[in-house]
């Protein structure tokens, strides 16, 4: 945000439950997923909440886990660490998997850039599952009040490799205008980089102008203001080291 707009007085609205929600999150974690530039695995968090502990302060780590999640969404915490929290791996999202002349480069003898060239990917980047797991824990929170939010439109969630956004009624105008002889024109485009380009503070004003008729909406203005800061750390692979190469401030 580069000139984000002053975030209202915090108010009971503000207060997040999501420990129900948490939990089923970290249950649906693959053990043998990637990790971020922290280095907090996804059996970390597991193990935090399915391991039964004698001693007292271990029992509690994962309430502690808990607590520290809602600081990051509700912006408690100081923006220096959210940030740092926020930070991610650069990783390249392919809407197919790659050719096997680019999983295999020794044996085609082919120039890298070629075959990458050949892959149709966007840039991701993959946090550790910390923060990772709060967000998606507060998305299934907010997920009835945004959707009702962006009617008539409706996101589908789970497509492969991408999210679809579908404009409900759209089918039935077309079946309409066949059957009555009316003239119909229908455009598809594809967005592209969509989810970087959008205005942040113009964003960030519509969620605060939405939470005002919709309080359940509320979560989501200090989550956004921190989520949608532009500085959190990207760090690139390097395998020829032990730990990942810091790359740019940019998300």
């Amino acid at each position: 945000l580069n000139s984000p707009p002053p975030l209202p007085p915090r108010t009971v609205n503000d207060n997040l439950d999501i420990s129900d929600i948490l939990i089923k999150e970290v249950k649906a974690l693959d053990p043998h997923a990637g990790v971020g530039p922290r280095g907090f695995k996804n059996h970390y968090l597991k193990s935090l909440e399915e391991s039964h502990y004698e001693v007292e302060e271990a029992c509690s780590a994962f309430s502690h886990y808990e607590d520290l999640t809602v600081l990051y969404l509700t912006d408690g915490m100081p923006r220096w660490l959210s940030r740092f929290m926020g930070g991610g791996m650069l990783n390249a999202l392919a809407k197919e998997a790659p050719p096997q002349a680019l999983i295999d480069l020794a044996a085609t003898r082919r120039d890298p850039n070629e075959s990458f060239a050949e892959v149709d990917a966007r840039p991701s980047k993959a946090e550790d599952s910390d923060t990772s797991v709060a967000c998606k824990a507060l998305a299934r929170l907010l997920t009835k009040p945004v959707r009702n939010a962006v009617k008539p439109e409706q996101l589908s969630v789970g497509v492969p490799g991408a999210t679809t956004t579908m404009a409900i009624g759209i089918r039935e105008r077309i079946e309409e205008a066949k059957k009555s002889g009316s003239p119909l024109l229908v455009v598809a485009t594809d967005i592209s980089n969509a989810h970087n380009e959008f205005c942040r503070e113009r964003a960030q004003r519509s969620i605060m102008e939405r939470a005002d008729n919709d309080p359940s909406l509320t979560p989501l203005i200090r989550a956004h203001a921190v989520l949608a800061d532009t500085n959190s750390p990207i760090f690139a692979r390097d395998p020829s080291k032990h730990r990942p190469e810091f790359l740019c401030f940019s998300s």
